[in-house]
């Protein structure tokens, strides 16, 4: 487990302050750290959670800089999300924090086509891929993929703006809507894999993997493959579980990641053969932080609070648990006018943290990006199948009574 409360208080702003990065401002709290949350969203869940809240895009460094001006920053954080990861790294430069990723982790984890360059240089399966701004350049390249295709901004995460195709003559839309999407109008088209997902959870010490724990993930499949279900450990074999934990330690060694969290992304095959799809140079999202504390005793959030500050930290599991998180989610759009169920299911054995986002009276949208969820459920369990059965309790008890948009007529 991380350490407690320091002495010395420290200033640490957080890139992003939405409800899934509530829990960063309340760890930091604990321990002993003064929080600035930085967000374009005056009405941000977590505004009220920071010691200073600055209405800003968190992917403006220069904007950011200005606000505080001569403030004495000592580290920058910016979890769960990849937006702010270049701001991140050119604010930790000019204040010259404790940690800063390297220039190479962060664009391999917001520029979706390096990534893919990395691993064509290494020796793991490999789908094939383009990348590109320019339309006619990207259908021509496009035509030598094997179908079906995924189509996807090359530098935005959460599920925005991607589009799944088994024909070419839908090529053209689905990439203007990506390129909608993109901060930088670049695209991404790469043959669909078929298989399980999984996901890995790690931590780099001084070029070592010093912590890593693989999940298998249920989707909501195409056109979007948001997560839905996350079980933890993943029901993989040892002998699986460190080949993809050594191919991990390879990909960080070609970027230079050496410190810091990361989630990687990988779907196993049906002959065996691992594919990496996407890294990220932070802490995953989905309830994973919690979810590596339930099941191994290991709080990956207060590390990296405590490594952006150059505080020590521990990592060492305590125990060994099935940690299971669901998504909660809307098919249809439309104002919440009930919740039930919430209180009922957090009584409930096994119920680490059932967490609703909106308020009875909100709008709320289909879940078709990661923003969309309406809550979180985490459960644990000695086995995966006693995990397993009480989410079905709690998930039999929740109910969200929404009422739908009506159309204009």
């Amino acid at each position: 487990m991380s350490g407690g409360p320091t002495t010395a208080a420290k200033t640490l702003p957080v890139l992003g302050a939405g409800a899934e990065q509530i829990p960063a401002f309340r760890t930091a709290r604990r321990l002993g750290h003064r929080t600035i949350g930085v967000d374009r969203d005056p009405a941000a869940a977590g505004a009220k959670e920071a010691d200073v809240f600055v209405p800003i895009s968190t992917r403006e460094a220069d904007d950011i800089m200005v606000f505080l001006g001569d403030v004495t920053i000592n580290g920058v954080l910016a979890p769960y999300t990849e937006a702010p990861q270049a701001a991140l790294q050119v604010l930790a430069a000019h204040y010259a924090t404790a940690w800063r990723p390297a220039s190479a982790a962060t664009r391999a984890s917001i520029d979706k086509g390096y990534f893919r360059r990395v691993l064509e240089g290494l020796p793991f399966p490999c789908y094939r891929s383009v990348q590109g701004r320019d339309l006619a350049q990207l259908l021509s390249s496009a035509a030598g993929l094997r179908l079906p295709l995924v189509v996807k901004p090359a530098d935005n995460s959460g599920a925005k703006g991607i589009s799944t195709l088994h024909d070419l003559a839908a090529l053209p839309q689905a990439i203007e809507r990506a390129r909608s999407f993109a901060f930088e109008g670049g695209v991404v088209i790469e043959e669909y894999v078929e298989g399980d997902h999984l996901s890995a959870e790690c931590f780099m010490r001084r070029g070592r993997l010093w912590f890593g724990a693989v999940s298998d993930f249920g989707n909501s499949g195409p056109p979007h493959f948001l997560s839905r279900t996350h079980n933890v450990p993943a029901a993989l074999d040892h002998a699986a579980t460190d080949q993809v934990l050594d191919m991990i330690q390879t990909i960080c060694r070609t970027v230079d990641y050496v410190d810091g969290p990361l989630t990687v992304d990988l779907i196993a095959g049906p002959n065996g053969e691992v594919y990496p799809v996407e890294m990220s140079a932070r802490l995953g999202g989905n309830g994973m932080s919690p979810s590596l504390r339930a099941a191994f005793g290991v709080d990956v959030l207060a590390a990296a609070v405590q490594l952006a500050l150059g505080e020590p930290f521990s990592l060492t599991p305590s125990r060994n648990r099935h940690a299971m998180t669901q998504v909660l989610s809307s098919s249809v759009g439309g104002r919440i006018t009930a919740i039930r169920g919430v209180e009922e299911a957090r009584q409930l054995p096994g119920v680490d943290t059932v967490d609703v986002f909106p308020a009875v009276g909100d709008q709320v949208v289909p879940y078709t990006s990661a923003a969309d969820k309406l809550g979180l459920i985490l459960v644990t369990g000695e086995t995966r199948a006693e995990a397993a059965a009480t989410m079905q309790l709690v998930l039999s008890l929740l109910a969200f009574d929404i009422q739908p948009e009506m159309a204009d007529t």
